[in-house]
């Protein structure tokens, strides 16, 4: 059987358009629909206050405070403290038998924030 001899510079040549052709990148429909995660466009916030009795500086000690998915209980001087949020705003609910549960949405601007409640005893 014959054999076939190719010229030496055909194997590096053929490795070069392979190589060439890799690095090409081939442009994609402008119509097709892509899907890029959503980015970290807000950041981690927390939250964090006391707890009054309204018209009154007096705190109110065992109010179930929730915002986002966190949810704190304030200690004796009112005060309870929201994990990190990523959020553009929160809805903040305050709670405790005996009073007015409490409901506010309060914008969140990337810094920690202070956010004091006043609960109403009916």
């Amino acid at each position: 059987m014959p054999s076939i001899r190719l010229p030496r510079l055909v194997v590096p040549l053929a490795i070069a358009v392979v190589a060439a052709a890799s690095c090409h990148t081939f442009p994609t429909d402008p119509n097709a629909t892509r899907w890029d995660p959503p980015p970290a466009q807000f950041p981690l916030t927390f939250v964090s206050g006391r707890v009054f009795r309204q018209g009154t500086n007096t705190p109110i000690a065992g109010v179930t405070v929730e915002g986002g998915s966190s949810r704190s209980v304030t200690d004796s001087a009112g005060f309870y403290a929201l994990d990190g949020y990523r959020a553009s705003q929160m809805l903040v609910s305050a709670m405790k038998e005996g009073f007015d549960t409490v409901r506010v949405s309060i914008v969140l601007n990337g810094s920690n924030q202070t956010f004091n409640i006043a609960l109403r005893q009916p």
